[in-house]
């Protein structure tokens, strides 16, 4: 009634097969040959981890460690800059409050520091002082003691 077809029900909607009635130990024989020829498939290793050096760690004078202990909420993940005392293939030495301290490179991060602008010992720094609408003072350190 339903497009010409008659309705099947759920047990129906397979097809029986003929199987060959084998008896059991050819069964067994059969299972036991299959079993033989299935080979293991080749396995990975995952463990195999290589850390991400940058270019410039093997050249820059002081480094920041990035600290892996669970830090509060709003603290740098990295420490420094500090000297590097010794460089090597996978430590390096670096000055940490005084001692030498061996760190592997992968906590490590090349640090870049922009020199500070220095005055002269017979200079003096001159500020010019300001105020914001909120009604703060604000001091501004002018080059050369100049406006």
């Amino acid at each position: 009634m339903v497009y010409g077809n008659t309705l099947l029900l759920p047990g129906q909607f397979f097809a029986e097969k003929h199987t060959h009635n084998a008896n059991e130990g050819e069964f067994v024989e059969n299972l036991r040959i299959r079993m033989q020829s299935l080979k293991p498939s080749p396995t990975t290793n995952n463990s195999a981890h290589v850390p991400f050096v940058e270019k410039n760690l093997h050249s820059t004078p002081s480094v920041f460690v990035r600290n892996d202990s669970i830090r509060p909420p709003l603290q740098p993940p990295y420490e420094g800059p500090f000297p590097v005392v010794e460089r090597g293939d996978k430590f390096s030495q670096v000055k940490i409050r005084g001692k030498d301290v061996n760190i592997t490179i992968d906590r490590l991060k090349a640090a870049f520091i922009a020199e500070d602008y220095q005055t002269p010992s017979n200079q003096t720094v001159q500020h010019k002082e300001q105020q914001t609408k909120s009604g703060r003072r604000v001091r501004f350190r002018l080059p050369d003691g100049g406006e």
